[in-house]
């Protein structure tokens, strides 16, 4: 637990105390432990102001009707007096012969509480002894939190510093309300020092947390752990006190009233939520689930759902008319301290020991809902104790036990900087009345204001961020290289090194050898020439200006050449030139098994969840990126491009990687972008290629070099294993970006039969940065047959899906084969690039048993089709019927495990595949399906279909897919 909520609570360790071991206090020996005067005392102890709160102290942490450590409880005088299944633990007037008074000065075992945890003082000891020796005598009144706080030792720190436990912002009064232990006062928001405008000590314990409503009352959550907790109403501007409600047998942390001013909720150390009628002030339900301490709760803004965050890891959402829990977010992996609705409720922000900050969207208010994870970023270098967002929620800011105080972009999670450092540990934050500043408070008492540069600090909204592809073209170099020739260079030694680097004028193609040449005639290494046998690399020289792309590109490999290549760019002070930063903003490691360096599947990282597609994911130097969710429990992610070898980015290479090998989720920083201080690494990339990121070169490299700054550049080619000879040949390019595309079909016969469908596949290869969305067309196909269309391959990605189905005519009439031609069509900036696959589709009429299979919609009597559509929202899930006539086919008709859903959009998927799929059994004709939508997808029509793993491999007719937000 962070030392900033040591205020809020004793610690865990303080709670767990060894069971009582009633059968050795029994068993022991019966000497005289106690003795008192004949005199009786003046007055006679009482059970419910005096002793019990002793117990609540130091035993019923364990000792209580939840946690009955040795059978025991000491929540009530009844369960006291019940003792345990050995017998009683309290003797009335036998003090030498009860359990419990001998368990207080036992050793070992025996002891209670245990050594290792704090004691009762003499004088508590004492007092229990004396009220067993005067009968026992006790009841279960209520006795106020006021009356029970005599007894406690926090009465006696009167001249001690106060913390201020919590803090928040009256935005109308301009004023500040602060907490201390005791103590709630108000302050002019000009004078954070004080002296206080108005007090009150109604508040009773220590003061955890303030919460202003819409309605203008303040809501305090106190209490006394181990004893008993409070909620406190007070009305503005003069702090009357409106409701003071006493609830749960510990302190409470938190306290919020709804915004239509109807519900109090509160929670604290005894994991018992509170839903509390704010008019009579009753509790009206008691919201169990939570395993750990309760440490915030929120409202939504229509007053429908309530959110709490814990220390058992999680945070549950609980709807507020029937105290139904609707969703455990279980994504944390630590306590979760604080939690916040956005401003219109559509998402819920929590953070917490984990150092994260999570949001959720939310997609149900009245019904239990898988609610999904929107954003996950690595927030501080500590836990982070608490967050608040604007009053128009275009702002959060964050506190951490670092004693960093952040602040993000409300809409999107994007960092906009670190506002400062405090001297001491935070425990609340609030934003100024003009949203111009952050007030923060302290646990050393002080508030400190931080400043908002609010023309600035607000980035615009943006498409998810590193969610979406970039889809606009690469920057072009000095001119098209279709239009201007290399310039053929042969290289000349000695160029071994940067002083000697061969000059060239670039667009150039330069021929060479990595080889070490014999000195001619005995000259020695000081006429300038390599020497016979020595590692040998080669350097040349050129000019760019800022801004210019260029692509250096080595064939090699490809040729028969040993040479296993490996360029790397230099300045002219001959350093490596740095091409980006990326910082860590989630850490992770391989888990179940390490990978190879070609495989893109099975990436199997812990933690998963908090990660999301199109996020780069880092490891020993490469980069890859996340392409398709881990499908099951014996599964992991998918990277691009989803299928063969794993593409790389930022021209890294792909290596092996070991079980157990950290890895990091990162994003790129700007140019001149300061790095958020969040504890994880920065990597620098560097301009530098081995392998080809695509692995289309064999050892060849290509690396995309954009100059940062007009000068001379150095680039050095060498075997990236040292070696040299006379066959080490190569062909170095250094040339403009070329965009373009090739395109290939996975069949080049496709037997169909009649009144059926088959599948066909057509995958792009990208070249030079080119990721725009590239529509493919069927050429040639007559009457009497239809096809996927519009077909095309999205942004960004490799591959699509279509279907050609083949109407049942009158006979003769069918044609018994035809070719059909499969095009692609992209848009570059110098117009339409229009490929050809290098060979047709050949249809073939094909023989065989049918199995027709169709989708229908929830609801309705008519299959979906290219127009009749599925509509699914960003973020949701649908479910529909897949149907299929089986003719003479008794078997199972499985529709593929996570490739089920054929065509779908990237960041859709079928989410009902089980272990054996999507499947419709042996005898039956139908299942349900169910399609969930990432919640970053952007709103678009996709035509898809299901196919059968059944002979034929019949397809259902394409099917419109319709994504809204």
């Amino acid at each position: 637990m962070p030392s900033s909520l040591k205020l809020r609570s004793t610690t865990m360790k303080n709670r767990i105390l060894n069971s009582l071991v009633w059968i050795g206090v029994l068993g022991s020996a019966a000497s005289p432990l106690f003795a008192f005067q004949d005199a009786k005392p003046a007055a006679k102890v009482e059970y419910a102001s005096q002793v019990a709160p002793i117990f609540k102290q130091y035993c019923s942490g364990c000792h209580n009707d939840r946690d009955r450590e040795g059978e025991f409880s000491l929540s009530s005088y009844a369960s006291l007096i019940k003792g345990t299944s050995k017998g009683a633990v309290v003797l009335p007037g036998k003090v030498e012969e009860s359990p419990l008074v001998k368990a207080l000065s036992a050793e070992g075992k025996l002891r209670m509480p245990p050594l290792d945890e704090p004691q009762l003082t003499a004088d508590q000891k004492e007092l229990i002894q004396r009220w067993v020796h005067e009968g026992a005598v006790g009841s279960d009144p209520t006795v106020p939190l006021r009356e029970r706080l005599k007894v406690r030792s926090i009465d006696k720190q009167k001249d001690a510093p106060k913390p201020i436990g919590s803090m928040v912002v009256l935005d109308s009064l301009k004023r500040v309300a602060v907490g201390s232990t005791n103590y709630v006062g108000l302050r002019n928001t000009e004078s954070l020092t004080g002296p206080d405008v108005a007090s009150t000590r109604e508040a009773i314990g220590k003061i955890a947390q303030l919460r202003v409503s819409q309605s203008g009352k303040l809501v305090v959550a106190s209490g006394l752990a181990g004893v008993g907790g409070q909620v406190t109403l007070f009305s503005l501007p003069d702090l009357t006190i409106e409701k003071n409600i006493e609830v749960g047998e510990d302190a409470l942390y938190a306290a919020s009233l709804s915004p239509d001013g109807k519900w109090i909720a509160a929670g604290g150390y005894d994991r018992t939520l509170f839903l509390i009628d704010a008019q009579s002030g009753n509790v009206v339900r008691r919201l169990e689930g939570h395993n750990g301490a309760i440490y915030d709760v929120d409202f939504n803004p229509s007053s429908t759902l309530l959110a709490s965050a814990s220390g058992d890891e999680t945070v549950k959402i609980w709807s507020v008319a029937t105290g139904e829990r609707l969703d455990t977010l279980g994504q944390g992996e630590g306590e979760q301290y604080s939690v916040r609705f956005n401003r219109d409720g559509s998402w819920v922000t929590a953070a917490g020991a984990d150092r994260r900050i999570r949001a959720w969207r939310i997609i149900s208010t009245d019904k239990p809902a898988v609610n999904p994870m929107l954003h996950s970023v690595f927030a501080h270098e500590g836990p982070v104790l608490a967050i608040a967002y604007s009053r128009d929620g275009s702002r959060l800011v964050s506190l951490g036990e670092d004693k960093k105080v952040k602040l993000w972009n409300g809409l999107d999670m994007k960092p906009l900087g670190e506002l400062g450092t405090l001297n001491d540990t935070p425990t609340s934050a609030s934003f100024g009345s003009d949203q111009s500043s952050v007030l923060v408070s302290t646990m050393s008492g002080t508030i400190e204001r931080f400043a908002i540069d609010v023309a600035s600090s607000v980035a615009p909204r943006s498409k998810e961020g590193a969610k979406l592809i970039d889809i606009g073209l690469a920057k072009t170099g000095p001119a098209d290289s279709k239009s201007v020739a290399l310039n053929e260079i042969e290289e000349v030694e000695p160029n071994s090194e940067h002083q000697k680097a061969q000059s060239i004028a670039i667009p150039a193609k330069i021929k060479g050898k990595i080889f070490a040449s014999k000195n001619p005639e005995g000259q020695g290494s000081e006429a300038g020439v390599d020497t016979l046998g020595a590692e040998d690399e080669d350097w040349f020289a050129f000019d760019a200006k800022q801004g210019e792309v260029w692509f250096i590109e080595v064939d090699a490999s490809r040729k028969g050449s040993p040479l296993d290549s490996r360029v790397e760019i230099f300045d002219a002070m001959g350093k490596p030139v740095l091409r980006t930063r990326m910082q860590a903003v989630r850490e992770s490691y391989f888990t179940f098994r390490g990978k190879s360096s070609d495989t893109s599947d099975d990436f199997r990282l812990h933690r998963w969840e908090d990660m999301e597609l199109n996020e780069w994911l880092y490891a020993g130097g490469e980069i890859v990126k996340l392409w398709l969710y881990p499908r099951g429990p014996d599964s992991g992610f998918k990277v691009y491009p989803g299928f063969g070898s794993r593409y790389t980015y930022f021209d890294t290479t792909a290596s092996a990687h070991a079980l157990g090998e950290t890895t990091w989720i990162v994003r790129e920083l700007g140019r001149d972008e300061a790095p958020i201080p969040n504890g994880l690494p920065v990597f620098p990339i560097y301009f530098e290629s081995d392998d080809e990121g695509q692995r289309r070169f064999k050892k060849d490299s290509k690396l995309r070099f954009e100059a940062p700054a007009d000068g001379k550049y150095y680039v050095r080619l060498r075997d990236t294993r040292g070696q040299s000879g006379e066959k080490y040949s190569y062909e170095l390019s250094i040339r403009p970006p070329k965009q373009s595309f090739s395109l290939s079909c996975n069949v080049t016969e496709l037997p169909i039969v009649p009144g059926s469908s088959r599948e066909f596949e057509v995958t792009a290869v990208r070249e030079d940065g080119f990721e725009g969305p590239i529509d493919v067309r069927l050429l040639g196909l007559p009457e009497g047959f239809t096809a996927t269309q519009p077909l095309y391959i999205e942004a960004g990605q490799h591959k699509c899906l279509g279907i050609i189905r083949w109407k049942e005519g009158s006979g003769e009439e069918d044609p018994k084969e035809l070719d059909v031609q499969v095009q692609g069509v992209a848009r570059l900036p110098e117009g339409e690039l229009v490929q050809m696959a290098p060979k047709p589709i050949k249809i073939k009429r094909a023989e065989g048993k049918r199995v027709s299979i169709e989708v229908y919609p929830k609801g309705s009597d008519l299959p979906a089709s290219s127009t009749l559509p599925l509509v699914l929202r960003a973020g949701e899930s649908i479910s529909a019927k897949v149907i299929a006539n089986r003719g003479e086919f008794k078997g199972d008709i499985g529709f593929g495990t996570d490739d089920c859903g054929r065509n779908l959009p990237h960041g859709v998927i079928v989410g009902n595949i089980g272990l054996s799929g999507l499947l419709i059994p042996g005898g039956q004709t139908q299942q349900e399906l169910f399609l969930e939508a990432a919640p970053w997808i952007e709103p678009q029509e996709r035509l898809f279909h299901l196919r059968a793993n059944i002979d034929g491999n019949p397809t259902t007719i394409p099917i419109l897919l319709r994504i809204i937000k």
